[in-house]
């Protein structure tokens, strides 16, 4: 049996319902990492705290792990969207060159 999804109904009225999906989990992803690094001063190659926010490193291949009915084309349309409407920021936080993509929520959200 596969598990339930909650996402914001007006959000996805507005910005589709492949935005809202991914745009909820990923503000649970950051909620328990936040907590989990803030706790224990935990070290994870999956989140960092960076000047004061949760930074979540979330590759386009586990997004489509943890949503498979989602194509590829639909997770990247659906983050770019979030990063260009202005609720997700996007930085590189890897040391090294041709690190993954880390996301953080946009301040206020």
């Amino acid at each position: 049996m596969g598990r339930n999804i909650n996402f914001d109904s007006a959000f996805a009225e507005e910005f589709g319902i492949p935005k809202a999906i991914i745009l909820e989990h990923l503000k649970y992803l950051i909620t328990c990492y936040s907590a989990f690094l803030r706790s224990s001063n935990a070290i994870s190659d999956e989140a960092k705290e960076k000047d004061g926010r949760t930074w979540v490193k979330w590759p386009v291949k586990r997004v489509q792990n943890d949503f498979p009915f989602f194509t590829i084309y639909q997770i990247r349309r659906s983050l770019n969207g979030l990063v260009s409407d202005g609720w997700l920021e996007t930085a590189y936080l890897d040391d090294c060159m041709g690190g993954a993509k880390w996301y953080s929520l946009v301040e206020g959200d």
